[in-house]
């Protein structure tokens, strides 16, 4: 892993419960850590506002706290695209869901210059919907395939579906991967009336 200073650990939460208790569980278990990751810069990321008392306990984790407003009142899980506006200066950022614990350090995932994401679980569309919905944008259909650890199930027909609940993003692609993800959201949920098999799911 590069050096602590040089790597941002972000999630994003809500001002309510869940997600709030979450977000300090998240953190507290982060500075557990002894070395390499507990040591890197935190930032904890609210919708809208975030309780006194709560912000006070993050900063006595050391976790900075920045109010975001929703990405898109039509998709909450859109709100996750506001920790890539972290300063992309950084070598790494890394996005974590409210819903993990880090239980032992990951530096040796933190590197390189591809971003780092885990497949999903499962099958979200059939080969046929995959195949409409890339050529509804014009976006080339990726070839790569994979085998979850979940299910040990081979993705044939989920190309490079991911989990967004662990993310590692090297610093010159936070931005990209922003303005594009921001993007997308927006165009697929636009697309519903024109795809309602796809809105479905």
């Amino acid at each position: 892993m590069n050096r602590a200073e040089s790597v941002v650990i972000a999630t994003l939460g809500e001002n309510r419960s869940p997600y709030d208790d979450e977000v300090e569980t998240l953190f507290a278990s982060v500075r557990r850590l002894p070395d390499g990751l507990g040591r890197a810069r935190c930032l904890a990321y609210f919708v809208d506002d975030v309780a006194p008392e709560r912000r006070r306990r993050l900063a006595e984790l050391e976790v900075e706290v920045r109010i975001v407003q929703a990405v898109d009142p039509r998709c909450p899980h859109a709100n996750k695209i506001s920790m890539l506006d972290a300063d992309d200066r950084v070598d790494h950022l890394i996005l974590l869901d409210t819903d993990t614990v880090v239980l032992r350090d990951f530096s040796d995932f933190v590197h390189g210059t591809a971003i780092a994401a885990k497949p999903a679980g499962g099958e979200r569309l059939t080969p046929d919907q995959w195949q409409t919905l890339f050529e509804y944008f014009g976006v080339p259909l990726p070839r790569s395939r994979f085998t979850t650890s979940m299910m040990h199930q081979r993705l044939q027909d989920i190309q490079t579906y991911f989990n967004s609940g662990v993310l590692i993003v090297p610093g010159p692609a936070i931005a990209t991967l922003r303005d594009q993800w921001r993007e997308f959201v927006g165009r697929l949920l636009d697309s519903y009336a024109d795809l309602p098999e796809i809105e479905a799911h």
